[in-house]
């Protein structure tokens, strides 16, 4: 009989967490009037004149326009719309609990969820009828679901069965075209999920890129659906920006803490060589190229995992980490309050 799935070390604290993130999104939900984009996607045609300079999102309009909220009179229209989008940003947030308990402990894992469920660009985006958490879910799903990928590629030939083999491309190729239906600039995940397969499993190549493939089949099809075309990339391309938030003010200065984690943690992953494996590396990477598309809510849970890996990995050899890591925690908190309470 096969053994019970067993969770993760930590995983009760992440739930109190994600109730924290969830707390967040509702006050926001609630509190924030209804932006002109979000009426927009909302309540008006595509094509509106009154839309124009919006940001297209079919898939984000499509979730919008499927919510009952002309049947529920007694709740505020607006409360219903985004909650859908807060759904996602929770999917996201359990998705990288679960992952970051899994590689870095429990002190790791814990650092990278309080670093997402505290940060204000993370919870702007789960409580606004914006694309910035789908894709932000579709983005995240698209990379570690092509390292999972891999990863039953250790396993003996067929030992798996059909369903087990099969399962990780095919929700890879899910999150990818969700992703890229909600906005086209999550193609930009497709060479960083190659070259990680690539790198995992260097003697089975050609298996693992024959299921990525399979997956970008079902993620073609998914975008397609929502008028995705391969113009789109183009234009995303052209439109890289350093303006990378609609925060009120420099949205960099709102996620200070995470800044100075990830700074902290990249001085100790450049002078110790032992701190520079694959789980830390690989979410490093992409934050630069994230950041670079302007897109803050799809970089922090990727800066929030390199902080946590790095942190997790230093307070098993040097104790005085834990006092650096609960101090730097404790500031994201304060941060995060703060900030969601004046918005």
């Amino acid at each position: 009989m096969a053994s019970p799935y067993k969770w993760p070390p930590g995983f009760i604290p992440a739930l109190v967490l994600l109730a924290a993130y969830a707390g967040l999104c509702a006050r926001l939900i609630t509190q924030l009037p209804m932006q002109p984009d979000e009426s927009c996607r909302a309540f008006a045609a595509p094509s509106a004149e009154t839309c124009a300079g919006v940001e297209p999102s079919p898939l984000a309009a499509a979730i919008a326009h499927a919510v009952p909220w002309r049947r529920v009179s007694s709740i505020n229209p607006k409360i219903l719309l985004r909650l859908p989008f807060a759904a996602f940003g929770l999917l996201l947030g359990a998705s990288l609990a679960l992952i970051s308990l899994r590689w870095y402990g429990t002190w790791g894992g814990l650092v990278a969820i309080v670093f997402y469920c505290f940060s204000p660009a993370a919870v702007l985006a789960g409580a606004a009828v914006r694309p910035d958490g789908l894709a932000a879910w579709g983005f995240y799903g698209a990379i570690f679901l092509a390292v999972a990928t891999a990863h039953t590629l250790y396993a003996a030939p067929r030992s798996l069965g059909r369903w087990r083999s099969w399962r990780n491309p095919l929700l890879w190729g899910i999150a990818l075209g969700v992703g890229t239906a909600a906005e086209p600039w999550v193609i930009f995940a497709l060479p960083f999920a190659f070259a990680y397969v690539w790198y995992l499993v260097p003697g089975r190549r050609v298996e693992a890129t024959l299921k990525l493939l399979a997956g970008c089949a079902i993620a073609g099809a998914i975008a397609a659906a929502w008028g995705f075309h391969l113009r789109a990339p183009a234009s995303a391309f052209g439109a890289i920006s350093l303006q990378a938030s609609t925060l009120p003010g420099d949205a960099f200065r709102a996620e200070i803490p995470l800044l100075a984690a990830v700074g902290c943690s990249l001085l100790a992953w450049a002078v110790a060589r032992r701190l520079r494996h694959f789980s830390n590396t690989a979410p490093l990477l992409i934050v630069p190229a994230v950041c670079l598309l302007g897109r803050p809510a799809s970089a922090v849970p990727f800066a929030a995992m390199f902080a946590g890996g790095v942190m997790g990995d230093a307070v098993t050899r040097q104790r005085w980490w834990r006092l650096v890591a609960g101090l730097l925690m404790m500031a994201a908190v304060v941060n995060g309050l703060y900030t969601v309470a004046n918005l």
